[in-house]
């Protein structure tokens, strides 16, 4: 059983780490010098922001094996669909070292200001930070998702490792924020990491852990 949910856990905490690090970023802008009831609402919303791309990753890849159940295992070009799966952090990262090399920057640093009188707004601009940034954040868990769908504990275990990045992201963000210079290193690395995932799925390692 350990040796089922350690590796989930474990690939839960990179991908999203993998995949965060521009979260982390403009999370750590927000937080800088704010007072602490708008600290504390904004890493709230944040989280619930995590927790809902991964339900929606968890309920698309459900719904798949509900009313497609053979789906995930048709073969095209002789690799199982789940496993093609694996395309897409490939993609995705493969798209972030192109954009890197070119020295675009899709990042939104102009956080907007946040009033020490609207906490409620403050932790629906923590949500957003995540949300309305999280398009790879939901590639890469459809893609290790669907090769674990029928395996519930590796599911659980894969949660809990992203929700594990997610807290150790908050605890970074100030750090990470205040050394901008490091940005563009941290960005390689992720990407390459996000390709590494996507290869490892289409290798079909996660549904083997499965």
């Amino acid at each position: 059983m350990l040796a089922t949910a350690l590796p989930l856990l474990v690939a839960g905490f990179v991908s999203w780490w993998a995949t965060g690090i521009d979260d982390v970023l403009a999370l750590g802008l927000v937080l800088k010098g704010q007072p602490a009831p708008l600290r504390r609402a904004v890493i709230v919303g944040n989280v619930l922001g995590v927790i809902v791309i991964l339900l929606l990753a968890s309920l698309i890849v459900a719904g798949v094996l509900t009313f497609a159940p053979s789906v995930l295992d048709t073969p095209i070009l002789g690799i199982p669909l789940q496993r093609l799966a694996g395309l897409l952090p490939i993609l995705i990262g493969a798209r972030a070292l192109y954009m890197i090399v070119r020295g675009e920057d899709n990042d939104d640093d102009d956080i907007p200001p946040i009033s020490a009188r609207r906490v409620a707004w403050a932790g629906a601009l923590g949500f957003q930070i995540y949300v309305l940034n999280s398009t790879d954040d939901l590639v890469v868990h459809l893609g290790i998702l669907a090769t674990v769908a029928s395996a519930p504990l590796a599911i659980m275990a894969y949660w809990g490792g992203v929700l594990i990045g997610e807290l150790t992201s908050i605890l970074a963000s100030h750090w990470l924020a205040e050394r901008m210079q490091t940005r563009r290193l941290l960005e390689i690395i992720a990407a390459v990491v996000v390709i590494i995932v996507g290869m490892l799925v289409l290798l079909g390692l996660f549904e083997q852990l499965g």
